[in-house]
């Protein structure tokens, strides 16, 4: 049940069980956040959580830097720009049902880890032994960015191009199902 962890105890969770990566978009928004209080007493972001991540992001860039990705022979080839394209689209429908995201929409961030996420779900890691990248999962609080996730499963053509994606919140711990 992972909606009972709290933010550190589920992020080390999730790291051992998926090898999370934390991107530098992403880190820039949680230090954005980190003095931010809920209910002016509360930090939204721990300590612990937030050194965690700090480690995580390191580790990613790490990993980044060791680990080539080389696109996955599918009969279509992808670009970044059609990636980026996808992602555009995706965005605007993923914020047709919320009044405020649709008029401000994806942040660039978000936009981020979308693209990221697509761009894995057609990749292999070339080290150790190229293994193809099956599963991709995108963990947030955030509903549009869980929705989106949810746009490249019903979209028939989505679907097929980015395959394996899934969604997990962190609100309540609700996951999306792979196609």
């Amino acid at each position: 049940n992972l909606s009972c962890y709290n933010g550190y105890n589920f992020l080390n969770y999730m790291d051992r069980s998926f090898s999370l990566i934390v991107l530098p978009s992403v880190l820039g928004e949680v230090r954005r956040h980190i003095d931010t209080k809920i209910n002016s007493h509360t930090k939204e972001i721990d300590d612990d959580s937030y050194s965690f991540i700090e480690k995580l992001a390191q580790k990613s860039f790490d990993f980044i830097r060791r680990t080539s990705f080389t696109p996955r022979p599918i009969t279509e080839t992808i670009t970044d720009d059609d990636i980026r394209y996808d992602i555009w689209n995706l965005s605007l429908r993923a914020c047709e049902n919320c009044e405020k995201k649709h008029e401000e929409g994806y942040s660039e961030v978000d936009k981020d880890i979308l693209a990221y996420a697509a761009y894995l779900s057609r990749s292999y890691v070339r080290e150790p032994n190229r293994q193809q990248i099956h599963q991709v999962f995108v963990i947030s609080p955030d509903e549009h960015i869980l929705s989106g996730v949810d746009f490249f499963k019903a979209d028939e053509g989505l679907a097929e191009k980015y395959r394996g994606i899934e969604s997990i919140s962190t609100r309540n711990g609700r996951r999306s199902n792979a196609r």
